[in-house]
């Protein structure tokens, strides 16, 4: 790795310890912790999490086409940002301001929810072109494990004093402490990404004429879009499922504190996925790695099954699994999508995940009081290994079609 290339990976590495860090206070586990200390309801919790993936799938599939024109992406990246940082400071008068009524704090929050979703959403369509152009994306898999390992570890420390302040402090002064610091670290995330250097370590496949915009037609016409939307799909619903954790944890009546448990899991189940897959990936194709992702998922219909611990266990064994799939995945689509439509194409495979996920959530999060939760999860678990079968399987035709 040349110098250039080692600075870029240390300014990516902590500009995404810091967006993960905020991200979970943003539309993550946090913020369902949040909006039930505010006094809203386990189904409207759910609600809150389904709208949120619909606003990402309507943003992404508007801007779709628009991502493959700009070659400024960094610079992109870094605007999108500044009003995601700076919209943290929304929740701080329901922190401190008594007598408000459930209703309206969810409003606030879906309104500041969705304002920051809308930036993410097109962050994260810049965030898979980014890679071609400060790294040799033939170490794709590699780095983004090492993102994984290295953010778990902030994410840890993070969570780990997130738990620390909730036993010691009331709930208020901690989320009003908590958003101020995502002001900070969503600032510094968009610092990072002005600091990146770009020019001389371009791929020399970018073409040099102008970007053309790929429609959802040209896309569908690829084997390797094709014959994947089902699978996308898919994998959507299981994740989409395993994000309103939260909303089980709560009907099973933990506290507040141990809802906090779940981001000091999630956290550590960052790093042990990540550290898997750097470690696997030498010796193990990616393609086995996502099956292997996939049917860790099988351990979510025990997690309602006993106490807190076992809880827990089982909800970080399936993170586990959700980190190697969602590592394994990109992984195995640079090796075949070209720069030129790697925007469009990761969009509309972000819209058809986000669409489960939105539908899952939506549904879960409604019905989790009349419908029991294995129900909910044992569908999940058999969504995600049929998506990586599926992926399996694309990854090893195309692999036989080049041998012959």
């Amino acid at each position: 790795m040349n110098r250039e290339y080692r600075s870029n990976f240390i300014k990516y590495m902590i500009r995404s310890c810091l967006y993960t860090a905020s991200y979970m206070f943003a539309v993550g586990t946090m913020i369902q912790t949040f909006l039930a200390y505010l006094g809203v309801s386990s189904g409207t919790i759910g609600l809150h999490s389904s709208l949120i993936n619909i606003v990402n799938v309507i943003t992404t599939m508007l801007y779709a086409g628009i991502a493959d024109k700009s070659r400024d992406i960094k610079t992109k990246t870094m605007l999108c940002m500044l009003p995601y940082a700076f919209l943290f400071l929304g929740y701080l008068p329901l922190c401190l301001i008594s007598g408000i009524s459930a209703g309206a704090a969810f409003v606030v929050v879906l309104v500041l929810s969705v304002l920051q979703m809308i930036f993410l959403s097109i962050y994260a369509i810049y965030g898979y072109k980014l890679p071609y152009q400060i790294f040799d994306v033939r170490h794709y898999g590699l780095i983004m494990s090492l993102e994984m390992v290295i953010g778990g570890i902030f994410s840890v420390a993070v969570s780990f004093v997130i738990n620390l302040v909730f036993a010691a402090f009331e709930e208020k002064y901690v989320f009003f402490g908590a958003f101020l610091v995502c002001v900070l670290f969503g600032l510094g995330a968009a610092l990072m990404s002005r600091e990146l250097k770009v020019k001389s370590c371009a791929q020399p496949s970018a073409p040099a004429q102008a970007p053309k915009r790929y429609t959802l037609k040209e896309l569908a016409r690829l084997p390797v879009f094709s014959k994947l939307i089902v699978s996308n799909f898919a994998r959507g619903l299981a994740t989409g499922f395993l994000n309103i954790s939260a909303v089980y944890a709560l009907l099973k009546h933990f506290t507040g504190t141990q809802v906090s448990y779940l981001v000091t899991a999630a956290s550590i189940a960052t790093l042990a996925g990540g550290a898997i897959y750097a470690a696997m990936s030498r010796w193990v194709s990616n393609k086995t790695l996502c099956l292997v992702g996939g049917l860790m998922h099988i351990f979510m219909f025990l997690m309602p099954m006993g106490a807190v611990p076992l809880f827990l266990v089982c909800y970080f064994l399936a993170y586990v699994g959700k980190i190697i799939v969602d590592t394994a995945v990109p992984a195995l689509l640079y090796e075949v999508v070209p720069f030129e439509m790697s925007g469009a194409y990761n969009a509309w495979r972000m819209i058809l995940t986000t669409a489960g996920a939105a539908l899952a959530s939506g549904v879960g999060g409604y019905l989790a009081e009349n419908i029991p939760i294995p129900v909910f999860l044992v569908f999940a678990a058999a969504c995600q290994v049929f998506s990586s079968l599926l992926y399996y399987k694309d990854s090893w035709r195309r692999a036989a079609q080049q041998s012959t």
